[in-house]
C-alpha cells in the first residue's frame, strides 16, 4: 500500500471492482527460463592452497621453536559466542 496517506475511497472501489471481477490482466504471464552462472564465475571456483610462507607459518615455526603447540580449533558454540560477545 502507498506511504503516508491511505488510497482515497475512490480508488479504493476501483480495486475492489476489479477484485470482483475476477482481477482480469491484459497481459499474459509466461514462466521464462532463468540463465544460470556457469562455473566460471570467481565465487564457484574451488579455493586455492594458500602458499606456504603465510603468517601462520612462521607463527607455528616460531611456537615449535619455544615448545608451543596450537591450541585445538574451537567448536561451533564456543565461535558463536566469540563473535556475539560484547
Amino acid at each position: 500500500m502507498p506511504l503516508g496517506n491511505p488510497l482515497p475511497s475512490a480508488e479504493r472501489e476501483v480495486l475492489r471492482a476489479w477484485l470482483k471481477g475476477g482481477a482480469p490482466w491484459a497481459a499474459r504471464l509466461t514462466a521464462q527460463k532463468r540463465a544460470r552462472a556457469d562455473l566460471s564465475w570467481w565465487s564457484l571456483q574451488p579455493l586455492k592452497k594458500m602458499p606456504g610462507a603465510t603468517i601462520d607459518g612462521l607463527l607455528e615455526a616460531a611456537m615449535a621453536a619455544k615448545g608451543l603447540k596450537r591450541s585445538p580449533a574451537a567448536d561451533r558454540r564456543t565461535l558463536i559466542r566469540r563473535v556475539t560477545f560484547d
